[in-house]
């Protein structure tokens, strides 16, 4: 029975990715070994099996790790990887180790039940300047009441979005203030912020983040068709197909909304049809993301940001020039 459910646990491995800044290739690189095995991606880490480092945590960063790696139900396992090459001999591992019912039996009879004296949960943890608000037991967000521009009270919520989700800038929180659905304030931090190379704006990397969309717009085989495009009179035409896409664009806010525009402009810069001079094409300062992010909703949030992490990751001191 113990080699049955073994051999059920490992089939689909469940796998959330926690990606240091500077390694984006070899996130991309895991993740399409995972997609390979017929392993899932995990949204969360109550749904995982296994937890991805994806290159090296400075010391906020590892933190964070530290306590989404507490909230990994058993049986679980955690690699690290720095290299592409190490993906695939990673997973193997972590596969095993998976499948090892002694092993995993003894880690979880010495795990602590619960927070330890001085510990806190994820919902809870403070890191720096990451205040993530009152909270409730099961760690989620209190609302507080607030009077609207009629005087009339509504909802304000504090939540962090950031940095250990997928689709989304590693490293990076954002800290909304949620009035009602829609975000009225906004701030950005950075974990383990240091010096950064030039935002990457090759194919590949424009490519990654157009399906990030796709992926959060719920249309994964557009998504996946975009990860295996290369040649550019092919990525020319699924630009026109996408933009085409009518349900596509009224779930992305309709065809001159901020993200069908900026979907577009990675589309096309990976096809090599958008001008360098393009608007849409600059590295995007932490004071501007703050104010695109005003005024929408947490899906709105995610998918525009989706569209500008090859901007949000790279360095900005050209945007702030």
């Amino acid at each position: 029975m113990r080699g049955l459910l073994s051999r059920l646990a490992t089939r689909r491995v469940h796998v959330l990715v926690a990606e240091a800044p500077a390694a984006h290739e070899v996130r991309r690189a895991l993740e399409q070994e995972v997609c390979r095995r017929g392993w899932v991606l995990a949204g969360a880490a109550a749904d995982a099996d296994l937890l991805a480092v994806v290159g090296s945590p400075g010391r906020r960063l590892g933190e964070v790790v530290e306590r989404v790696w507490d909230q990994l139900p058993d049986p679980r396992v955690r690699l690290q990887v720095g290299h592409v090459d190490q993906v695939a001999g990673a997973l193997d591992a972590a596969r095993a180790e998976l499948a090892d019912t002694s092993r995993q039996r003894d880690a979880a009879r010495d795990r602590p039940s619960g927070p330890q004296p001085g510990e806190t949960d994820h919902g809870e943890m403070d890191h720096g300047e990451m205040d993530h608000g009152d909270m409730a037991p099961s760690g989620i967000p209190l609302a507080e009441g607030a009077q609207d521009r009629d005087g009339l009270e509504m909802d304000v919520l504090h939540l962090p979005l950031g940095p250990v989700l997928r689709h989304w800038p590693a490293g990076l929180v954002l800290h909304l203030t949620l009035h009602g659905d829609l975000v009225g304030q906004a701030r950005v931090e950075r974990l383990d912020e240091g010096p950064r190379p030039p935002s990457e704006t090759g194919p590949d990397r424009m490519l990654d983040a157009a399906a990030s969309v796709l992926d959060l717009a719920g249309r994964r085989q557009l998504a996946d068709r975009a990860r295996e495009l290369r040649d550019p009179a092919r990525i020319a035409a699924f630009r026109r197909r996408v933009l085409a896409d009518r349900v596509l664009l009224w779930g992305l806010g309709g065809a001159g909304s901020e993200v069908v525009l900026r979907l577009d402009a990675l589309l096309g810069a990976a096809a090599g049809e958008l001008d360098q001079t393009d608007p849409r094409s600059g590295a995007v300062t932490d004071a501007r993301l703050a104010g695109l992010v005003r005024g929408r909703d947490l899906g709105e949030v995610r998918l525009l940001v989706a569209t500008l992490v090859p901007w949000l990751e790279g360095d900005r001191e050209a945007a702030d020039a």
